[in-house]
C-alpha cells in the first residue's frame, strides 16, 4: 500500500494517502517515503516526465560499515516541498530521520502544508533511536516537544510515571505533616508512649505511632506501631 496519494508539482505539495491508516494512525518509514518519491520521478509518459519539477527530496548516509551493517539514512525534504496530511484527526508516526533541508528552502520553515479544516487535528511523531519528537498540526498552527529516551519509552509510560511520582510525593508530604503534628501533640502529654489519630467522621485510624523519647523525656521520633 502506498504512503503517498498524489503530487502537486506546481505547488510542491506531497499528499499523503489513507491506505495505511489503521485505528486513527498512519505509520511509515522515512526510507519508504523516499523510495516512493524516487519512483514518482522515474515514471510517466514520456519516461521521467516528473523530472521537470524541482527536486523534492534527498538522502544522506547509507554507507557500508562492514559486517553487513550500514549507516542510517537521513531523508531531507528540500526546495520548499512539503507534506499535506489527510484532512482528518490523525496520528502520524514517521520512523527514521525525515528533516528539512533549510539550505534549499526559501519560503517554508516547516514540513507541512496548511490544508486542514478547523475540526481536524494531526499529531506527528518523529521516531528515531533514543529520541521522540511530537508535533501537533492544526488549523491554528504547530506545536512540538522533544523527548530523549534511552530505549523506546512511550509517552503514556512517561505520563504514568509522573502521575505515580506526584502521588507518592503528596502522600509523603501529608505523612510528614502528620508526624510533625503528632510530635507536638505527643509532647504535650508527659510519658505518652503512643499517638493515634482517627478520622473525625467514622473513627478510622489514620495515624498509629509509637512515641520514642530520649533520656530526658523529650520526643525524638515517631515509629509505626507494631
Amino acid at each position: 500500500m502506498a504512503i503517498i496519494e498524489s503530487f502537486d508539482g506546481t505547488n510542491k505539495h506531497i499528499y499523503l494517502g489513507t491506505d495505511q491508516v489503521a485505528s486513527g494512525e498512519l505509520r511509515f518509514n522515512a526510507a519508504d517515503f523516499l523510495s516512493e518519491i524516487i519512483d514518482w520521478r522515474n515514471i510517466g509518459t514520456p519516461p521521467n516526465q516528473n523530472d521537470k519539477w524541482v527536486r523534492p527530496i534527498r538522502a544522506a548516509g547509507g554507507d557500508d560499515k562492514g559486517d553487513g551493517q550500514r549507516i542510517g539514512t537521513t531523508v531531507f525534504l528540500m526546495n520548499d516541498w512539503v507534506m499535506a496530511f489527510p484532512d482528518q484527526t490523525l496520528h502520524v508516526v514517521i520512523e527514521g530521520e525525515l528533516l528539512l533541508d533549510q539550505s534549499t528552502n526559501t519560503n517554508n520553515a516547516r514540513f507541512y502544508f496548511d490544508n486542514l479544516s478547523p475540526s481536524s487535528r494531526v499529531t506527528v511523531e518523529f521516531e528515531t533511536p533514543g529520541r521522540i519528537e511530537i508535533v501537533e498540526v492544526s488549523a491554528n498552527g504547530v506545536t512540538g516537544s522533544t523527548f530523549t529516551t534511552g530505549d523506546r519509552t512511550t509517552l503514556n509510560q512517561v505520563a504514568n510515571n509522573v502521575a505515580i511520582l506526584l502521588s507518592r510525593l503528596t502522600e509523603q508530604r501529608a505523612e510528614k505533616i502528620d508526624q510533625a503534628v503528632a510530635l507536638l501533640r505527643a509532647d504535650e502529654v508527659p510519658g505518652q508512649d503512643r499517638y493515634v489519630k482517627r478520622d473525625e467522621t467514622d473513627g478510622t485510624i489514620l495515624v498509629d505511632k509509637d512515641v520514642i523519647r530520649d533520656a530526658q523525656g523529650q520526643v525524638v521520633e515517631l515509629r509505626r506501631h507494631q
